[in-house]
């Protein structure tokens, strides 16, 4: 969960949940290139 402790960061959470979402399902390299594995995301907070 992110929770976040203080007014300025209310639209933090929406805006970390949207990025992730668009990020799942990426399976290309950024040279255009097939994975040939599973590619996930990492959050570092």
């Amino acid at each position: 969960a992110i929770l976040p402790y203080c007014q300025a960061l209310e639209k933090l959470a929406p805006h970390i949940q949207q990025v992730s979402m668009e990020s799942n399902g990426k399976g290309v390299s950024i040279e255009g290139v097939q994975l040939p594995y599973e590619s996930g995301e990492i959050d570092f907070g």
